[in-house]
């Protein structure tokens, strides 16, 4: 199976919004999707008795999620996790990849992961913009 370079992919999806922005300004809207993917390894896990405190923590994080979108300025569409691999997901809304940082930042979230962050855009901007770039 070949390797995914996502650092490559997401340098390439950012250059590829800066074109896009220089070429139809009057089309973009100032909203961004993200995909935020946060990783720890099974020592750090918040299941594991030593980490009880942090786990608490988190799940105070995950039952008032809400508040802490709209402290960061961002607006989540969906939370997903695989307990097995130690990895949630976030798919969040935001007009900057700061504010994503910023919520992402919330303790205890990147005190026991690792994240990578994945600009994207639906199928159907995709589409739209294919469709104006073969116009041209």
């Amino acid at each position: 199976m070949k390797r995914i370079n996502s650092q490559k992919i997401c340098y390439d999806l950012l250059q590829s919004h800066i074109h896009i922005n220089r070429r139809f300004k009057d089309y973009l809207v100032n909203i961004m999707l993200f995909i935020a993917q946060l990783t720890h390894t099974p020592e750090l896990c918040f299941a594991r008795p030593e980490h009880k405190e942090k786990g608490k923590e988190m799940m105070e994080f995950m039952e008032n999620i809400e508040k802490y979108e709209k402290k960061a300025g961002v607006k989540k569409h969906g939370f997903y996790l695989n307990a097995n691999e130690h990895t949630f997901f976030f798919i969040l809304e935001s007009d900057s990849y700061l504010n994503v940082s910023k919520f992402l930042s919330i303790d205890p979230l990147l005190t026991h992961h690792t994240a990578k962050i994945t600009p994207v855009v639906t199928l159907k901007e995709m589409l739209e913009f294919a469709k104006k770039v073969i116009k041209e």
